[in-house]
């Protein structure tokens, strides 16, 4: 249902391509893209590790990882804890993990924010790969 409602609202753009696939199992070229947005799904990711290395692979040199949910990372943690659910177990890894994470897949932390407006991350390939 959504991805019909998302190739419905991008039909006249060129430039979007809309897929339903795991992220480990889309197949990403290397240094293909210039912006990768998580929105609102990190916690989700069952082997974070895993998808980091896939989506540092996909980004161009100078390209950007942005990690955002429109509510704090308390919110999103107290939420999913709440749900009794499947998402009961989804957290979203504190700060020093995402660090570790981030920089263990060869993506370094430009910043977090982290407030009542919500959470955002954004990462870019290590200067290593940077022209």
């Amino acid at each position: 249902m959504m991805v019909k409602a998302a190739r419905s609202r991008t039909a006249t753009r060129e430039n979007v391509e809309i897929h339903l696939s795991a992220v480990e199992d889309f197949p990403m070229e290397e240094g293909e893209y210039d912006l990768i947005v998580c929105h609102q799904v990190f916690p989700h990711f069952e082997d974070k590790k895993k998808v980091l290395t896939t989506l540092s692979r996909a980004l161009k040199p100078e390209g950007r990882l942005v990690v955002i949910h429109f509510i704090s990372f308390d919110e999103i943690n107290d939420r999913h804890r709440k749900a009794g659910t499947a998402v009961e177990m989804d957290m979203m890894p504190e700060q020093d993990e995402m660090k570790y994470l981030f920089n263990d897949t060869g993506l370094e932390i430009e910043f977090i924010l982290n407030d009542r407006l919500g959470y955002f991350l954004s990462a870019l390939p290590k200067l290593a790969r940077r022209r």
